[in-house]
């Protein structure tokens, strides 16, 4: 069964849009010239959004001590970048299903292991001091948006794709067998799509092959966002049919600098963080 040519083209069930706010923020950020007043001016005539980033921002993953009640507010105590994050956060809220039966996950942990696998990122990548991080959390975010679209494809190969996990092929290749491509490829062009940072695109393309990245500094962050992933996983969040084949890339992680030590830090000190974030998803009605 090869997964039709269209999906990359938007011609099968439509993919949810991303609010075109967020766009906006995403040329917003890349102006020097933009301040807290125009990230504030875009996100508030957005009713939903701005529900999202008040919800998100209140929440203890963000280590804010007083409750926010309107953007301008949470713009000015968490920063520009932090803003951003949050808003992609808010709108990835807003377009996950009820569930995706592809892959056997209900939204509420897409959105954990998502959350999960943001914060660890971010958390390595700090640890590492990298140069290009800024987008590291978004990533780690959005690494599996491409499972939206794939998800119904899946759903009907997915005994083909289950035997070929326990014969012990990879989940990624599992899904190029028998699809024809797979959720790392489809989720570039999601991104794209979205209108988003090219940089993430890449991220997501290469999420679970990081030492196909040419740049090694951009392999590093790419790296930062594989090993996160793991880590989710590894601690239970957003369990799905691919845990019968997941593998950390130990070349790609020591090329990187992480070590166990690294690693397990992160995920101590990111835990509250991600229990915090998690709790604060509210799943779209079915």
């Amino acid at each position: 069964m090869a997964i039709p040519q269209q999906i990359l083209g938007g011609r099968t069930k439509p993919l949810p849009a991303f609010p075109a706010a967020v766009s906006e923020l995403t040329r917003l950020l890349n102006d020097d010239l933009a301040g807290a007043d125009d990230f504030e001016r875009v996100i508030r005539v957005d009713a939903g959004l701005t529900a999202s980033v008040l919800r998100v921002a209140n929440s203890a993953a963000f280590g804010l001590r007083r409750q926010v009640s309107s953007v301008a507010h949470a713009v000015s105590l968490l920063g520009l970048k932090r803003i951003y994050d949050i808003s992609v956060a808010g709108a990835f809220e807003q377009v996950l299903p009820p569930t995706l039966n592809g892959y056997g996950i209900r939204a509420e942990d897409m959105w954990s292991h998502s959350a999960a696998t943001a914060i660890f990122a971010d958390g390595l990548a700090t640890r590492l001091d990298l140069p290009i991080r800024g987008h590291v959390f978004t990533a780690g975010l959005l690494h599996d948006c491409g499972k939206l679209v794939i998800s119904e494809f899946l759903e009907q190969g997915r005994q083909e794709i289950m035997t070929r996990l326990i014969a012990g092929e990879a989940m990624l290749q599992a899904e190029q067998n028998v699809l024809g491509t797979d959720h790392a490829v489809v989720g570039d062009a999601v991104i794209r799509q979205w209108e988003l940072p090219e940089v993430l695109a890449d991220i997501v393309r290469y999420h679970h092959s990081p030492m196909a990245v040419e740049d090694p500094e951009e392999r590093r962050v790419v790296t930062c966002v594989h090993a996160a992933t793991i880590m989710a996983h590894s601690l239970g969040f957003g369990s799905d049919i691919g845990e019968l084949q997941r593998r950390m890339d130990d070349e790609a992680c020591i090329e990187a600098g992480l070590d166990i030590d690294m690693l397990e830090d992160a995920m101590a000190q990111g835990l509250e963080e991600i229990q915090a974030l998690s709790a604060s998803f509210v799943p779209r009605a079915a």
